[in-house]
């Protein structure tokens, strides 16, 4: 398994403590660019996505930087609509859970840095979401095993 398949192993072992009551679906495979593709079952709905890797070589292993962003998505129904503060609730219940064990328990991770968040309410009704930024930072080989 790569690196990077073990660390989104860890980041989705961790948010499942979410699952079922609180998140119904976890995305990284297949991200889906617009949120009118989501189905209603799937909701709310939190996407991994791949935002670009620094790579610092350090004496025979790579020092990485890997940007990861993590949408949160809601959607208002009849039963309910979708305020700020549930936004901003189910954002800091998944802080939590990802600042727990910032190195995810995985040798190598040296941790996970918080880059800064944004969520919009009125852009894209009936949808809402919170984007939370951050960077796994880990050590790689970096030469083969012979």
């Amino acid at each position: 398994m790569s690196r990077k398949a073990e660390i989104l192993t860890g980041i989705v072992d961790r948010l499942a403590g979410l699952k079922p009551d609180t998140i119904k679906t976890i995305n990284y495979q297949t991200i889906k660019l617009a949120f009118s593709d989501f189905q209603d079952w799937e909701l709310p709905v939190i996407q991994l996505i791949d935002a670009g890797e620094s790579v610092t070589h350090e004496m025979g292993r790579a020092r990485k930087e890997w940007d990861i962003g993590l949408e949160i998505v809601l959607k208002s129904t009849e039963e309910g609509v979708v305020r700020q503060q549930d936004l901003f609730d189910l954002q800091n219940l998944v802080e939590l859970e990802l600042w727990q064990d910032p190195n995810l328990g995985i040798p190598g991770v040296i941790d996970m840095k918080y880059l800064g968040s944004q969520s919009d309410l009125a852009m894209v009704k009936p949808y809402f979401f919170v984007r939370i930024d951050f960077q796994v930072r880990y050590y790689d080989a970096l030469l083969s095993k012979c």
